[in-house]
């Protein structure tokens, strides 16, 4: 049962984890690097919630967009990025890491349709670094768009479709003419992922079911039902249980508190520390899971998020982006970011786009798991540890 106002938290995480570090070396990836990713996740989490509404974000997403940024970054205007999103100081460090780990999401997930896409939408009037443009290319796979960003209408039709593509329609617009007013360049990026359960729910074991709001307050839910063996891990302070996707390379964590608590400001609960905890101490249980069904999508501007997380030069004059165009003439003006995910009794679809807008300065017993108040799950590629996704369901009935 919760208190009045308690949330019900929902982290999806779509990652990548490390099995052992011989595995890890062997594809490249940097483990640190993967372990300063998830703790962006839970950093931009927690400070862009939306308290009592529904939400999911993909912090890969909003990393993958910002490393091409900070490329071009320099001094304290990089200091600051690197600070943030815990980027490694060299950036074509930071570039081939994101680039190994593009290549390893991807190769490794054979029966799972997912994938990345990265775009810089150029404008024509302007003069931009060759260097820049060929170092995101190599390293982030980034298209370049010549478009003259004047034409505000045109261009932001453009960029849309282009989302609109690479989500497969799950999200159709990132960019308004009004976001463009300004714009020289426009970085995006978007990711998508639809996957199957290794072992489907059964829809005729669905039922109606009440959802706890708080101790008083419930409503009826589309609830899912299952019985098989799965990962679990249980303390005085939360029930985890993983359920893996078809193939099990990845896999979705949920974490279902025991007590009524704010868990998006819990800090001390949800923190890189017990994530990496859990992870490592959950075995094969028989567990009977109750899961409700869900539709979530959420819009953030996250200017204010990312100043108040510890770098505002990057929106302002004194911002040094000096690397992109050779000149220091460029601000970040907007990040936005959208983010879709819906889960059944099939499996689960997601989708995600960020756009960065810069201009010109001027075990034996049977386990009963349910889900019926404020939890958290986290989905993950069991392969390098790397978060994708995370929000929080506020009221399962609710999109």
């Amino acid at each position: 049962m919760l208190k009045k106002n308690f949330l019900i938290i929902i982290i999806f995480f779509v990652l990548l984890f490390v099995n052992n570090k011989l595995v890890a070396d062997a594809n490249n990836i940097d483990t640190s690097f993967v372990n300063n990713n998830n703790k962006f996740a839970f950093d931009i989490f927690s400070h862009a919630d939306n308290n009592d509404k529904n939400s999911v974000l993909s912090p890969y997403s909003i990393s993958t967009a910002f490393v091409m940024a900070y490329a071009g970054a320099e001094k304290q205007t990089k200091k600051q990025i690197s600070d943030v999103f815990y980027f490694d100081m060299n950036e074509k460090k930071a570039l081939k890491n994101f680039k190994n780990l593009d290549i390893e999401i991807e190769s490794s997930n054979n029966k799972i349709d997912i994938f990345t896409a990265n775009a810089l939408w150029i404008d024509v009037n302007w003069h931009f670094r060759n260097e820049y443009l060929q170092s995101c290319k190599v390293f982030n796979n980034a298209e370049t768009y010549s478009v003259n960003l004047k034409n505000k209408k045109e261009c932001s039709n453009k960029i849309n479709e282009w989302v609109s593509k690479k989500t497969k329609n799950k999200i159709t617009e990132i960019i308004t003419p009004d976001d463009l007013q300004l714009a020289r360049l426009v970085i995006t990026n978007a990711i998508y992922f639809n996957v199957l359960w290794q072992n489907n729910f059964d829809e005729k074991q669905t039922k109606n079911a009440k959802f706890y709001l708080t101790n008083d307050k419930s409503i009826d839910v589309k609830m899912m039902g299952n019985n098989e063996k799965l990962n679990y891990y249980e303390d005085n302070k939360v029930q985890i249980v993983e359920i893996p996707y078809n193939g099990k390379s990845i896999s979705m964590l949920i974490i279902l508190p025991k007590s009524s608590m704010d868990i998006s400001s819990d800090k001390k609960l949800f923190n890189i520390t017990n994530y990496n905890k859990w992870n490592k101490n959950i075995s094969e249980k028989k567990v009977q899971i109750y899961l409700p069904k869900f539709k979530i999508a959420s819009s953030f501007d996250l200017n204010n998020t990312l100043i108040d997380m510890g770098m505002p030069l990057a929106f302002s004059k004194e911002a040094d982006f000096s690397k992109i165009t050779g000149t220091n003439d460029l601000r970040i003006d907007k990040v936005k970011h959208k983010c879709f995910v819906e889960v059944d009794e099939k499996g689960t679809e997601a989708a995600a786009t960020t756009a960065i807008v810069m201009v010109e300065k001027c075990a034996a017993r049977n386990i009963i798991f349910k889900a019926n108040h404020a939890f958290v799950f986290i989905i993950k590629d069991n392969n390098t540890n790397s978060i994708l996704f995370i929000g929080k369901v506020v009221n399962p009935n609710l999109q």
